[in-house]
């Protein structure tokens, strides 16, 4: 009697039973949680910084200000690069997991986000707890409160950061 888990090839009879590929990988996506780290660089830049399991490529996603004058933008995602190898890197703060079903959803909203080129106060340190904020609301994202504490408290003791690109 053969076990569930092996197969005969009917290409060429006679081969030995062998074990058939496993239904479904070792991990699971489904279960498996992408960190949502939030990069804080030494000029006062903020980052949101997407590390899924080990194999795929983490994003960088950032606003930018315009040297020109237009103001901020979203900048375009940055694949495969960690903020902990510039000079410029002060910390990482890990904010909260996102459940593997929704990491494009929260890459494809991150990149549609809209920036607010009308208050004085609005820099990439608003538009990283903003983003952070909709997703918790939406129920994408899983909050961790110490990461978020922390945020906050580094958002009030330096309100305002000029950063250009």
């Amino acid at each position: 009697m053969k076990s569930p888990t092996q197969f005969r090839s009917s290409s060429r009879p006679g081969r030995r039973l062998s074990r058939s590929p496993s239904r479904f990988p070792k991990y699971h996506p489904r279960n498996v949680e992408t960190t949502f780290d939030v990069a804080i660089y030494k000029t006062g830049h903020w980052v949101a910084y997407l590390v899924p399991p080990r194999g795929r490529p983490t994003s960088l996603h950032q606003v930018h200000n315009n040297a020109d004058g237009r103001g901020y933008y979203v900048a375009p995602t940055r694949w495969s690069c960690a903020p902990k190898k510039s000079c410029l890197h002060q910390v990482a703060i890990f904010a909260a997991r996102i459940r593997w079903k929704h990491l494009l959803r929260v890459r494809r909203l991150m990149n549609k986000w809209p920036v607010n080129n009308v208050d004085i106060d609005w820099c990439c340190q608003r538009w990283v707890l903003e983003i952070i904020d909709e997703l918790i609301r939406r129920g994408w994202l899983l909050a961790r409160d110490r990461g978020l504490e922390r945020l906050e408290g580094l958002r009030r003791k330096c309100p305002k950061v000029l950063y250009l690109e």
